[in-house]
Parts: structure tokens; C-alpha cells; sequence
């Protein structure tokens, strides 16, 4: 079904069938992401950080039992108003991310990671106006 026989030798695709099938596609690939559980090793962590400024957040305490650190952001889970950038683990067990705001006027971002047991750790952060210097 949905495919039909031209001339003996082509399939001609029925193309409402074809898009049938590159949604189900689709939704198969981002199937892990839809059903992903909040981590049951970290909660909601928070930072604020000044418009276009930078923040150092400690995960250590995030990454599970097995202490093999945490993973991500991976797309889909990306701060829309700034770049993120894991660490890797220094010490068994001892691991930081870095969050550098883009400048541009939002006063809220938030990524996710994830910890050794495919857990969603939030990260939400608050951008303050920057200061502005005197002369």
C-alpha cells in the first residue's frame, strides 16, 4: 500500500503515504527526548548572570552514583539566549558549566542537561540589566 507498479518497473510513491512515514520517521528520532525524566540525582538548578555576562555553575553534586559526569546540552535542551559549555569532569565527581549570555535583552534563558541515568537536570537562568559606569 502506498506504493503503485508504473509501467512494471518504478514504484511511483503516493507522496500523502511518503509524508505519513517521514513524520512517524521523525517522531521515532526525537522519541527519547519526549519521554526524558527529570533527574532523580538534581533539582532545578538556578544562576543569574548580568546581560552579556558570564557564570561558572558547579554540577558536581548532579551527575548520579556513578560519578562518570554529566552530558548535554544536546539540541532541542539549548539556551535560546546564550551558549553553554560542560566541563569536563576534574575529579571523580567534581564537574562545572559555563553559561555566557548573548547581550541581547532577555531576562531568562534555561538548558537542561543530563546525569549518568539519562535524567533532565534545568539549569534556569536570570539576566539582570547590566551595570552601566559613570564618568
Amino acid at each position: 500500500m502506498g506504493t503503485e507498479k508504473f509501467s512494471g518497473i518504478l514504484p511511483v510513491v503516493n507522496l500523502r503515504n511518503a509524508w505519513r512515514a517521514g513524520l512517524v520517521s521523525l517522531g521515532i528520532l526525537a522519541a527519547p527526548f519526549a519521554f526524558a525524566k527529570p533527574s532523580e540525582f538534581c533539582p532545578t538548578l538556578s544562576a543569574s548572570v548580568p546581560k552579556g555576562g558570564t557564570v561558572t555553575i558547579n554540577v558536581s553534586a548532579c551527575d548520579g552514583p556513578f560519578n562518570i559526569g554529566m552530558g548535554g546540552p544536546f539540541p532541542g535542551f539549548m539556551p535560546k539566549n546564550g551558549k553553554v559549555k560542560l566541563g569536563p569532569q576534574t575529579k571523580q565527581g567534581s564537574q562545572i558549566v559555563t553559561y555566557v549570555h548573548s547581550g541581547n535583552d532577555a531576562t531568562k534563558d534555561v538548558f537542561y542537561l543530563e546525569d549518568n541515568d539519562n535524567g533532565l537536570v534545568a539549569v534556569n537562568i536570570t539576566v539582570s540589566k547590566s551595570k552601566v559606569r559613570k564618568k
